[in-house]
């Protein structure tokens, strides 16, 4: 099952009232903009789920492709990359339930796919 991938592109320049006397060249403290006319966003799925708030807060997702969703636009606005490193299916997970013993854990439905995911900041 993919998630969808948002593809955002746009050019900065710095901003007019910053420049070093009318040469065009931005003081090294300059404020940056986008340029609204160069920029352009696309994306792959775009619904209700969206995420708009990444600072941290959300902790429960209703879906994988919403949790994805949420990590990739919290990666663009703070440049964190994360990857995942390991993923355990439902029937891994069932087996495990399966041939605990004493365990009270119910069994996963099938249609979830994927029990749990190890994502991971790799910088």
């Amino acid at each position: 099952m993919e998630h969808p991938r948002w593809a955002c592109t746009s050019r900065k320049r710095p901003s007019h009232d910053v420049t070093d006397g009318g040469s065009g060249r931005s003081d090294s403290k300059a404020s940056w903009e986008v340029d609204s006319a160069d920029a352009s966003v696309s994306s792959a799925s775009v619904d209700d789920s969206c995420p708009s708030d990444t600072s941290g807060s959300k902790t429960k997702f209703v879906s994988w492709e919403a949790l994805h969703s949420y990590l990739d636009l919290y990666q663009k606005e703070t440049f964190q990359v994360l990857r995942t490193r390991s993923t355990k299916s439902v029937a891994e997970r069932n087996m495990q339930i399966k041939n605990a013993q004493n365990s009270s854990a119910g069994v996963i439905p099938d249609e979830w796919e994927v029990y749990a995911k190890t994502i991971i900041c790799i910088r």
